[in-house]
């Protein structure tokens, strides 16, 4: 294979499709090996004459359970009965338990909290599966702060708030178009400064303008960036003006 600059890659495969090697521009060669279920086990590389390896563990049902990389370090990861990463556990050079991680679920399988030495996240979802809120109460030491999500009737998300020992703080929010695509963009709140960025597109749904402002009225404006596209999808010209200086790029087409 070779790139736009003439650099060649050079790669095999097995006679199952696994690529057994791969050989850069610069004549590095990474070795890949596998077991008779076709999962990556090992990973070799020689730089500069030196040979670095990674390798590859894992369980009956195929979930990864551990991995040593490089450097000589280790992960190694506990599934529950449904496959489900339970803990991520990471080791030195002896196997001394360095970090671990634990995971836990709800019945849909969404994860609902994360923690490790140093702190613990808590995740709640609504009926229709939707993260509505992140909080990190459990951590010790550290102001409680939660962040709260809403979503409009098609599961676009149209508001973040984040609160701060129960208290508010600052507040984006999100407009979209009949296409879903993202029209405007507000922030305000509690020692926030307010901002507003509006977005238009073309038919293609390609951004054909982005416009910024230090106020919620859009009356105060910082920066106008605009796009314009080929036929073929290709950008060929932005122009940007900041505080009433205009600027342009040369043509790119």
């Amino acid at each position: 294979m070779t790139d736009a600059l003439g650099k060649e890659t050079a790669m095999a495969y097995d006679a199952e499709g696994n690529l057994l090697s791969l050989t850069d521009a610069s004549g590095n060669v990474t070795g890949y090996s596998y077991d008779k279920l076709n999962r990556l086990t090992t990973e070799n590389i020689m730089v500069a004459g030196q040979a670095l390896s990674r390798s590859y563990r894992y369980d009956a049902a195929s979930n990864l359970i551990g991995k040593t990389d490089r450097n000589g370090r280790t992960q190694t990861f506990i599934y529950d009965a449904l496959n489900r990463q339970t803990q991520e556990q990471w080791l030195n050079e002896q196997l001394n338990p360095l970090r671990t991680i634990a995971y836990s679920y709800d019945a849909a399988s969404q994860i609902t909290g994360v923690s490790d030495p140093d702190s613990t996240y808590a995740y709640s979802y609504d009926a229709a599966g939707r993260l509505t809120s992140v909080d990190n109460s459990g951590t010790a030491g550290t102001p409680p702060v939660r962040l709260s999500y809403g979503y409009d009737a098609v599961n676009n998300r149209t508001s973040v708030t984040d609160y701060i020992t129960g208290i508010q703080h600052g507040v984006e929010t999100f407009d979209y178009d009949g296409l879903n695509r993202v029209t405007r963009v507000t922030q305000q709140g509690n020692g926030v400064a307010q901002k507003r960025v509006d977005m238009t597109y073309d038919a293609a749904s390609q951004m054909t303008g982005v416009k910024r402002y230090s106020n919620l009225a859009g009356t105060q404006p910082v920066a106008d960036t605009t796009y314009a596209h080929d036929a073929a999808g290709r950008l060929t010209a932005l122009t940007h003006a900041k505080n009433g200086q205009g600027s342009k790029m040369p043509d790119l087409g």
